[in-house]
């Protein structure tokens, strides 16, 4: 994606086997547009997702039926039950750090059992450890299988006996599939109205006014736990990644805030930064419905797929000076490029990540619970690599750090107020622009 940007601009052209010419967009303006344009369809460009979603993902959908989808499941991520969520994600990130080693090595699969009991408590409200013991089980079993490209790509969808790849991912998506159901089951007989996703969706009602079926509600499910669960793990072990090789008095300035307790500016600077860097899902599609004129007077035809690229975007030196590094004083107050689409790691438009407001929650609590009793500090050897796993870009060994078990000391002194658009001075990192 760089050479293409460097080689023919913002906006160029990738022929993509199944999808035709796919425009990629590496604009903040272009991106918006595509965003907003009317009637785009971005359920049909998902399609080679439903084995692994189900037919009836609310990222399958398109026009009416996505946006009843998303308006019934949107209460859960507002209001009360994000603060009982925070709670929750505190308890599950507490516990989870009893059982950690002296010295962690790999943080993703530890950030992927936090947050995969994270989602299950809160979107489906198991709290029967046994019940939360199998899903956690088939969900992560069943994640090694879709993490294979094989799941994705149709000629290999065909069952070539007891130790095939096909044969193997059915099994699992099957036992993970019961196991939502029995909830399903359960939430529909429950005589209270719940507000977790699972309640909801079961009180939902299609446009004629019936009960979504168990299938449907099962596929909204799924896609919580896969594309939920998942992205942010991945965000959070590129967080911990990046925090560890940063400058001294970054880190200190992070860790000083999770040691007061607080949920502050530096904190979601990092997760911001972070996800500037590595957007778990670098790319979208959109299918245009009709004709997109771009500032420019450049004009794409109906039917073009336009690909808007967080990646691309996030790393343009005019709004990211120094681009490639991790420097999170980027996103303290007032500091933060302007426009809508100069940071866009949850999409935009009318299918914005309908979870962005809990995966923000999320990102913030577990880091800040980590930095509270962890010292996190870089392994040896280069930076990690990038590499493919199920839909995100993850850290290509694991995002191997040095998180050391943290000493008793009292937490360190509040640090100075930050100046308008700047890092505060006492944590400032040297030779850091205030304006960056």
């Amino acid at each position: 994606m760089a050479l293409c940007r460097r080689r023919y601009g913002s906006r160029f052209t990738v022929q993509l086997a199944g999808e035709g010419p796919c425009v990629y967009l590496a604009d903040p303006d272009d991106v918006g547009r595509a965003f907003t344009a009317p009637g785009t369809l971005a359920g049909a460009v998902n399609r080679q997702l439903a084995p692994v979603l189900g037919e009836r993902s609310v990222l399958l959908l398109d026009g009416p039926d996505h946006l009843a989808h998303r308006k019934a499941m949107l209460p859960s991520f507002q209001g009360a039950p994000l603060e009982r969520a925070r709670r929750t994600i505190e308890e599950v990130t507490e516990r989870a750090l009893e059982h950690w080693p002296e010295e962690v090595g790999a943080v993703r699969p530890r950030m992927q059992a936090i947050t995969l009991e994270a989602i299950l408590r809160v979107a489906l409200g198991v709290e029967d450890p046994a019940r939360l013991r199998a899903l956690q089980r088939a969900v992560a079993r069943w994640l090694v299988r879709a993490s294979s490209p094989l799941a994705l790509v149709p000629a290999f969808r065909r069952d070539l006996g007891r130790l095939s790849p096909w044969r193997r991912f059915v099994a699992a998506r099957t036992l993970v599939h019961g196991l939502l159901e029995e909830e399903i089951a359960r939430a529909r007989a429950s005589p209270v109205d719940r507000d977790d996703v699972v309640g909801l969706l079961t009180r939902a009602r299609d446009a004629e006014g019936g009960a979504l079926p168990d299938a449907e509600v099962r596929d909204q499910l799924v896609t919580l736990l896969l594309a939920g669960h998942e992205t942010t793990a991945t965000a959070l072990a590129w967080a911990l990644h990046d925090l560890a090789r940063a400058a001294p008095d970054i880190r200190a300035a992070v860790v000083g805030e999770a040691r007061r307790g607080e949920d502050g500016p530096w904190t979601a600077a990092v997760v911001h930064e972070a996800l500037r860097l590595h957007p778990p899902i670098p790319v979208v599609g959109r299918r245009l419905t009709e004709p997109l004129t771009f500032a420019d007077g450049g004009t794409l035809a109906a039917g073009t797929v336009v690909v808007p690229c967080a990646w691309l975007v996030h790393r343009r030196e005019d709004l990211y000076p120094e681009a490639e590094r991790f420097l999170p004083q980027r996103f303290l107050p007032g500091a933060r490029p302007a426009g809508a689409y100069t940071w866009f790691p949850y999409g935009g438009g009318v299918r914005r990540c309908l979870g962005a407001r809990f995966a923000e929650l999320e990102m913030r609590t577990v880091l800040r619970t980590v930095l509270a009793h962890r010292d996190v500090k870089p392994a040896r050897g280069p930076a990690e690599p990038q590499r493919w796993s199920a839909i995100v870009l993850a850290p290509g060994r694991g995002a191997r750090v040095r998180a050391v078990r943290r000493a008793a000391t009292p937490p360190p002194p509040r640090s100075a107020p930050a100046p308008s658009g700047g890092c505060p001075a006492a944590t400032r990192p040297a030779g850091a622009d205030p304006g960056r």
